[in-house]
């Protein structure tokens, strides 16, 4: 259903805005989210569900975080699917020039891939045009999707497909007893890669 573009969503929290705060501690700072909702467990049922995201980033290092908590606020257990999406531009569709990697820098896809990965705690992008190694780093390995994100373009041709961006897509099959939180962490590395 998602590459159709027609994907279930299961909760409320893209209808509504959520709470923030904005904090810095010498060279960190650090937004947090917060939100009350409701999800559609896999037995249909709704569930109420508390969400927040606290994105950090540290002005020293550069580094990058993402801590996401789910709370279970229902009476009764929780089972769900919780997803990410990332959707990155400006690499190059060709795979000796840009791919995605799991950690060692060694290619296993391209970045037009339909692909999923299982139980992967690293996920990278080499650009060797930009000349930059991003790595997304997880707490909780997740199963990805991967896939591009493609237009179409009327040309004296015909219709042209042109690729815009590829999506990386993490998710979490997660169970949730009442009063129980999940917590995860994505980390962003960026790094110059040696000429």
């Amino acid at each position: 259903d998602l590459l159709a573009g027609k994907p279930a969503e299961r909760g409320d929290f893209i209808e509504k805005p959520y709470a923030s705060t904005v904090a810095k501690a010498g060279e960190r700072l650090t937004a947090t989210l917060r939100r009350d909702g409701t999800v559609r467990s896999a037995d249909g049922a709704e569930r109420s569900v508390a969400i927040s995201k606290q994105v950090s980033l540290d002005g020293a290092s550069g580094e990058f975080a993402v801590l996401y908590s789910l709370k279970n606020t229902s009476s009764s257990a929780l089972e769900t699917l919780f997803g990410v999406e990332f959707n990155v531009a400006g690499m190059s569709p060709d795979m000796n020039d840009s791919f995605y990697h799991t950690g060692n820098r060694q290619p296993v896809a391209s970045m037009l891939s339909e692909m999923e990965f299982a139980d992967l705690a690293t996920l990278g992008l080499l650009n060797r045009h930009g000349g930059f190694n991003t790595t997304f780093v997880f707490t909780s390995p997740p199963e990805i999707w991967l896939f591009p994100v493609k237009t179409f373009s009327r040309s004296e041709d015909g219709l042209d497909i042109i690729y815009q961006c590829s999506t990386i897509l993490p998710h979490w099959r997660i169970t949730l007893e009442p009063g129980k939180t999940w917590e995860m962490v994505i980390t962003f590395k960026t790094e110059e890669l040696s000429t």
